[in-house]
């Protein structure tokens, strides 16, 4: 018990400049507002400790923020 908590604070307080909303924002500044969150959707499903959880590729491709994104750069 005790090697498994040292790795993982349970008092440890989010950082919001290291949440994957600001990075996005950080890294990708011409994006707008509604592609932000476009990808942020897409990559939320794709973070998931569960495997039988994650999208497959057919799943994705049939993902509505995915298609945005896609359509959007012409893929």
């Amino acid at each position: 018990e005790e090697s498994r908590n040292m790795w993982y604070d349970p008092n440890t307080k989010p950082w919001p400049e290291g949440s994957l909303t600001a990075k996005i924002e950080r890294m990708r500044p011409e994006c707008d507002l509604v592609e932000r969150q476009h990808v942020l959707s897409i990559l939320t499903r794709g973070f998931n400790y569960c495997p039988e959880e994650l999208p497959t590729a057919t799943q994705l491709l049939q993902d509505a923020s995915f298609r945005v994104i896609m359509d959007k750069y012409g893929c």
